[in-house]
Order: C-alpha cells, then structure tokens, then sequence
C-alpha cells in the first residue's frame, strides 16, 4: 500500500460516527477514548505513516503510546463483532472519500 499522510477528513468521519468532536479525537490524555483508539488504529493501518508522526498529530503524544493503544484496539477489535463491523464501515467510507 502506498504512503500517504494522516488527514483530517479521516477524523472527522469517525468523529461523525461516534457523535463526538475532531478535537476530542486528537486531545491526548482521556482513558477509555474508542474514537480515537479507533482513529489511531485506522489511520495506522491505512496511511503507513511511522508511529512518532502519528503521535504528532495526536496532540503530541509518544510513538510507543501509539503502539500501545493500536495494539489494545487490535485486541479488542478482534474480540468485538460489532466494534468490528463498525471499523469496517468507517474504514470503507474512508477509502471511497
């Protein structure tokens, strides 16, 4: 898969399907935040950015922190039908953008 960057419209259709703002997907330091462990986890699977850039654009936070939360989302993912065939969908509409 080709490279590309992490782009804000990604953010704003997760944020748009769990009914929160793009600012609290981004806003570092909330336990518990499935809009954004989920945007992490999409994003890293679909841009191939590193995992230091990622952290950038999530208001500054680790490369190890991202790998953290990608990997607990993983997990979780793979337990979850429904959080499963939620990623599927925002996946999809992210890929027909």
């Amino acid at each position: 898969m080709a490279r590309r960057p992490v782009e804000d419209s990604e953010h704003r259709i997760v944020s748009d399907k769990f009914g929160c703002s793009k600012e609290k997907i981004r806003e570092k330091g909330r336990k518990n935040n499935k809009a954004r462990s989920l945007a992490i986890y999409l994003a890293r699977n679909l841009s191939g950015a590193t995992c230091s850039e990622f952290g950038d654009f999530f208001d500054g936070v680790s490369g190890a922190a991202i790998t953290v939360r990608y990997n607990k989302i993983t997990k979780e993912i793979a337990g979850n039908k429904r959080l499963k065939r939620k990623a599927g969908k925002i996946k999809a509409r992210i890929i027909n953008i």
